[in-house]
């Protein structure tokens, strides 16, 4: 007998359970948190020498991930867990386990609507398995589920048979399949409704575009270049699509997703860093010494050494009278001057965190102070060379560990100083910025001063300048700026035709295409702080991550329509 309860276990019933005979099953117990000590006392209570249980009772429990559930019941029990399908051959096969043969033969134009069934299904592999790529796939890993992999399988049948019955109707009465209407319900309505990303979204079109096109129906179609990847003939049954489906290999190239064969370094890179973090994280924090040194010795020898080695401020008044000259009316100061001002304040307070911080720790290593729970944090992250919480916080975004952010620290200090004390530089380090929108905002300002132009109505114009390296440079612009410490990731820069390139025949960049009679087609990339490219919203309406679009030159051979994993962050780590 199986006692199934639902959502909310009133408190009676959980002191009641003891004497049930059989098996009892409480899932979805995410919902019951108010519960749990309760429910934790009832299970410890099954241990008690005076406990009167049947000896075939048996308790199961199921619940999503939850920091509210009893680490003492998960400890006394045997984990099971159910994880969606990795890889897109498995994803593939569990899609089509799904699919019914009336389903399969439910159109009467059986070619078109059996391959715009495939390709749902492939697109649905398509988009969790780009999850692995981290930012390259997704700025944001949206969480596709088994929910979505069953909508999935109701989207073709529902939208072709339902409203979408319209498809069907439509395959009926004529040739012509309203693919425009397939890529809004699917791609915005259903799919998109989970992607909060701009970026996303239009990376989510493009993939969708791949599947629900006038190409994807042609006979000698292939997915991929190898011809491993391709729909299955038009007049295959459903045993014969899954016998193809498991004939597919089990790990897939990158090229699959439109990514580059690199992709897969970033991967392995990113699952390599995961499990060094989890051995590291799980070792045990001994007090012995270590090379003769205990860890409270490391840290203060590294204290004195950072304490030595940052800078103490940023003093704009000793600056050059040609960075907060008046502009042409006498009286407004100029844009870039007041963006100086501002970032030598944000800098200046972090540096006051920083230098603090290192005389508390000092001062509570020797005992003379209490270790509070930042400093012994802060103590923890200089053992295992991070950054420790309380500095990131006060910081700019940033990836990097101790080492290379202390090191970046004082080169961006150091490139400020130089602005104050020699004027403005000819080519400007947007990376160096603490906050680089405020930047390009002090750009546009600036030439709307000198233009007479409404501010609202610039944009910026992209040139990549690559036939100088950027300290050569001995003049400003005429008009705009130059900027420097860009990177290029997910494709590469064509140094001979002067556009964003591509390492071999996959499309490198992806998305919309910008492209006017005889011009050079242009690419829409946006510029991030950070590789890891997802940001949020701050108060200032401001993205913490995303600074802006830049369109760069592309080559003409074909716009960009598959993976849209091109960008520029601002930092390589």
């Amino acid at each position: 007998m199986l006692i199934l309860i639902y959502c909310t276990v009133p408190t009676h019933f959980l002191r009641a359970i003891g004497g049930v005979q059989r098996h009892l099953i409480i899932p979805i117990l995410i919902f019951c948190t108010g519960q749990m000590p309760t429910l934790e006392a009832l299970v410890e209570g099954f241990s008690l020498p005076d406990a009167q249980l049947h000896p075939d009772f048996r308790l199961w429990l199921t619940s999503l991930p939850s920091r509210d559930f009893p680490v003492s019941v998960l400890q006394a029990g045997i984990k099971l867990t159910n994880e969606p399908p990795r890889g897109l051959r498995v994803n593939l096969m569990r899609s089509f386990n799904h699919i019914t043969p009336s389903q399969f033969a439910e159109c009467t134009k059986t070619f078109p609507w059996r391959r715009l069934l495939f390709g749902l299904c492939f697109f649905h592999g398509v988009i969790q398995e780009r999850r692995k790529f981290g930012p390259l796939g997704w700025n944001i890993p949206y969480e596709w589920t088994s929910s979505d992999l069953e909508v999935s399988n109701t989207i073709p049948s529902s939208y072709v048979s339902a409203v979408v019955r319209r498809t069907g109707e439509y395959l009926d009465m004529s040739d012509e399949i309203p693919f425009d209407a397939l890529l809004y319900i699917v791609g915005i309505t259903s799919y998109g409704g989970r992607v909060t990303d701009p970026w996303d979204m239009r990376c989510l079109s493009s993939v969708l575009r791949r599947f629900f096109s006038p190409e994807f129906l042609q006979l000698d179609h292939l997915i991929t270049p190898d011809g491993v990847y391709a729909p299955p003939p038009g007049d295959a049954d459903l045993d014969e699509v899954r016998t193809l489906i498991h004939a597919l290999p089990s790990n897939e190239p990158p090229a699959v997703f439109g990514l580059h064969n690199n992709a897969n370094i970033t991967f392995q890179q990113a699952e390599a860093r995961a499990l060094i973090g989890t051995i590291v994280n799980i070792q045990p924090r001994i007090s012995g010494s270590v090379a003769g040194r205990t860890p409270d010795q490391v840290v203060l020898d590294m204290c004195a050494d950072l304490a030595g080695r940052i800078p103490r401020k940023l003093d704009p008044s000793k600056a050059h009278p040609a960075v907060f000259a008046k502009g042409p009316d006498g009286v407004t100061v100029n844009s870039l001057g007041t963006v100086l001002s501002q970032e030598c304040v944000r800098f200046n307070k972090l540096l006051r965190v920083i230098h603090k911080s290192l005389d508390d720790m000092q001062d509570a290593v020797k005992g003379l102070v209490v270790m509070s729970a930042a400093l012994e944090a802060m103590h923890g992250a200089f053992l295992l060379g991070k950054v420790p919480l309380m500095w990131a916080d006060a910081a700019y975004p940033s990836l990097k560990p101790l080492t290379s952010w202390v090191s970046d620290l004082i080169d961006r200090v150091a490139d400020l100083r130089r602005w104050i004390e020699q004027g403005p530089p000819n080519c400007f380090w947007i990376s160096g910025f603490f906050f680089p929108q405020g930047f390009l905002t002090g750009v546009l300002q600036l030439h709307a001063r000198k233009t007479h132009l409404p501010i609202d109505m610039l944009r910026f114009d992209t040139r990549v300048a690559d036939d100088q390296p950027w300290d050569r440079i001995r003049q400003p612009p005429p008009t705009g700026v130059y900027i420097r410490g860009l990177f290029v990731e997910g494709a590469r820069w064509d140094m001979a035709r002067h556009t964003l390139g591509e390492s071999n025949p996959v499309p490198q960049a992806a998305g919309a295409a910008i492209e006017e009679p005889g011009s050079t087609p242009r690419y829409v990339c946006p510029v991030y702080k950070t590789g890891q490219r997802a940001g949020t919203l701050s108060t200032t309406g401001h993205s913490t991550n995303f600074i802006l679009p830049l369109d760069v030159p592309i080559p003409r051979r074909h716009p960009p329509t598959t993976g849209s994993d091109a960008a520029w962050p601002c930092s390589a780590s």
